[in-house]
């Protein structure tokens, strides 16, 4: 999907991060989903926050073009006018497949966060328990 994004892109960095990580008990994000409690030394992982990076704009001028006349525009007129309509037609479709990638990758953040939200509530549920 996000395939047409630079090699580099803050998610796609980040998950290759994620997968050079050592995933050993004291590193992998699995005590999320298991019944061991949280410590002192799970760390929640920060967000990485993107926004699209420098891409053509479409030419929103084009919208406001008069429709198609076969009396008034000639046929070269009418080809350049359907090559300027699939230019900007491309560089909307990147804007979109980076913005979908950029939602995509904060929609993961936030449900890794959720799960840990949940770990930390359970231990200090543990906790008030103890102490009542």
């Amino acid at each position: 999907m996000a395939s047409d994004l630079p090699p580099m892109s803050p998610s796609r960095q980040q998950a290759y991060e994620v997968d050079k990580i050592d995933l050993t008990p004291r590193n992998s994000a699995s005590y999320l989903v298991s019944n061991t409690h949280i410590t002192l030394s799970h760390h929640i992982i920060p967000p990485v926050f993107e926004h699209v990076q420098v891409l053509s704009e479409p030419n929103w001028a084009l919208l406001k073009l008069p429709g198609p006349s076969t009396t008034s525009q000639q046929r070269p007129e009418l080809k350049e006018q359907l090559t300027e309509l699939k230019t900007s037609l491309g560089h909307a479709q990147q804007h979109i497949k980076a913005q979908n990638a950029i939602i995509e990758g904060n929609h993961a953040q936030m449900i890794i966060q959720d799960l840990h939200l949940h770990k930390l509530n359970q231990a200090l549920q543990g906790k008030e328990k103890k102490e009542g």
